[in-house]
């Protein structure tokens, strides 16, 4: 299984979230830095990824909306796709 940390601390604004979600998911030639090309993404995965997002506070204090959106396409790749599985917690440490 791939494991992915997504750190809200790290993604400071919208420009830069894609291009730091590119490099964490391993995926430079597919991903076209806009939600939609985040989902086209995260519904290709035909083996298992958990994908798990800490310190969301510092990320909807950076995007605001858009962070809120961000989560929101996490959530629902993760209800659709069988291999997505999404979580958000406090620390890098938990529940790995």
């Amino acid at each position: 299984m791939i494991k992915v940390v997504l750190d809200g601390k790290d993604m400071k604004n919208k420009d830069y979230v894609h291009l730091y979600i590119k490099h964490q998911l391993d995926n430079n030639e597919y991903y076209g830095n806009n939600l939609d090309a985040l989902w086209d993404v995260l519904m290709s995965y035909s083996s298992k990824i958990e994908i798990r997002l800490i310190n969301k506070e510092s990320l909807i204090a950076n995007l605001e909306d858009y962070g809120h959106a961000l989560i929101d396409v996490f959530e629902d790749a993760s209800k659709e796709n069988k291999n997505v599985i999404f979580e958000i917690h406090n620390t890098r440490e938990e529940k790995l």
